[in-house]
């Protein structure tokens, strides 16, 4: 496993597969288990590749004697009996995809730099809430949701980058995006943040209301992928359609039966059981969340968020709450994100046919599944309540009785 990994990186890959047992005299280093390693590996040492990878893997002048993915022997697709585990599409030379990934980023910078389409420096800052968020204030990224419509049972979505190559393709003016370059980005480096001011944002949703009939309003990868570089990418090299456009084009099978339709979705779901999950997935499934609810309820509290979505919800220039919510989203970890979705679903399940005490009774089970002790709170929450202390815990716990009823 690990002599696959590039040889430059060879030495950090062994110290992440073995640690040391501190509780032992001498402390000897002892090496986790091959499934262990393998997930480590893997999530440290490879990279998807695919449509959302957000620069032309074809092109041999990003990186000078690196060449293209598609013949490349470090791609999983060209080394099926060396790489077959990791499956197709998986390049093992993450140093080499960062670099050509920042090649491409300079590019798109400069070209819109020659149109004065890049907000950096203090300016950039003061968008970025001082470099707290990854949501310019008064702008849309174009990896966000710009048109969503129920059809058929299902939710279908646009980002702004597939809507404006809808809108191109269908011989309409489009706006060219807007770059914002966050100073604030990974490990120090720059990150760019296409997006469209809330304005252009607007006339797009507008236009493709008008444009697109809820039947066709959906690609296939928009769903699928959710807020992906791809898109970013596609859409602000190639603003007026090309292979964008192309994919934006994508039409929606005709002529399904429904057992088809169904066997399509069985066949995907089982996929997706098969697969480990990643933070992609779990951040799309958060923002769907947040498009649905429009909020997140007491995991806002628990995350202690609420301070800076006040503040948001009162900011002169308008309400700001969601751009924060999607910020905090956008930096949260796995773990974080699944116990959002785990916290949001329990507090807004449906409970009908269930009277008080069975809603209170279930309440305390699942408390005391997760390690609660439920008597101690309660008499806390009492304690506090009979104190009249205003706006205290005892507050919060009878906003929480109402909830739960």
């Amino acid at each position: 496993m690990i002599a696959r990994v590039p040889s430059h990186f060879q030495t950090e890959a062994l110290k992440r597969c073995i640690y040391q047992d501190f509780g032992q005299e001498g402390h000897p280093t002892v090496a986790k288990s091959a499934r262990e390693c393998k997930q480590l590996l893997r999530h440290a040492f490879t990279v998807e590749l695919g449509d959302d990878t957000p620069f032309n893997m074809d092109d041999i002048t990003l990186v000078p004697g690196a060449g293209g993915c598609g013949q490349c022997p470090r791609n999983s697709s060209n080394e099926p009996a060396l790489l077959a585990d990791l499956g197709a599409g998986v390049c093992t030379n993450p140093s080499c995809h960062e670099r050509k990934m920042q090649v491409a980023e300079d590019r798109l910078l400069d070209v819109a730099r020659a149109d004065g389409r890049v907000i950096e420096g203090e300016e950039a800052k003061a968008l970025l809430m001082g470099g707290h968020s990854s949501v310019p204030k008064g702008h849309q990224p174009l990896s966000s949701t710009a048109y969503h419509e129920q059809s058929g049972g299902e939710w279908l979505y646009l980002t702004y980058a597939q809507g404006i190559a809808r809108l191109a393709a269908a011989g309409q003016d489009v706006p060219l995006p807007i770059i914002v370059v966050n100073p604030g980005g990974p490990k120090g480096k720059l990150t760019v943040i296409p997006c469209l001011t809330d304005f252009r944002a607007g006339e797009v949703r507008a236009a493709l209301v008008k444009l697109l009939p809820p039947d066709v309003a959906s690609t296939p990868s928009a769903a699928a992928r959710g807020d992906r570089a791809g898109d970013l990418f596609g859409s602000l090299d190639n603003p007026q359609g090309g292979d964008a456009g192309d994919e934006g084009e994508e039409a929606k099978p005709q002529g399904m039966t429904g057992a088809a339709v169904r066997a399509i979705r069985l066949a995907m779901f089982r996929r997706i059981r098969e697969l480990p999950r990643t933070v992609d997935e779990l951040r799309m499934m958060a923002l769907r969340e947040l498009d649905l609810g429009g909020e997140f309820g007491m995991a806002e509290e628990v995350f202690g968020w609420t301070a800076e979505i006040e503040i948001a919800e009162n900011d002169p220039q308008g309400n700001r709450s969601d751009d924060v919510r999607k910020a905090k989203i956008a930096e949260m970890s796995a773990n974080d994100l699944a116990a959002l979705l785990v916290i949001v679903t329990m507090e807004f399940a449906p409970r009908d046919g269930m009277d008080t005490r069975s809603r209170e009774v279930s309440l305390q089970r699942m408390a005391e599944g997760y390690g609660v002790d439920v008597q101690a709170v309660i008499a806390e929450a009492d304690q506090t309540d009979n104190a009249g202390s205003a706006g205290g815990s005892g507050a919060q716990a009878d906003a929480f009785e109402e909830a739960e009823a």
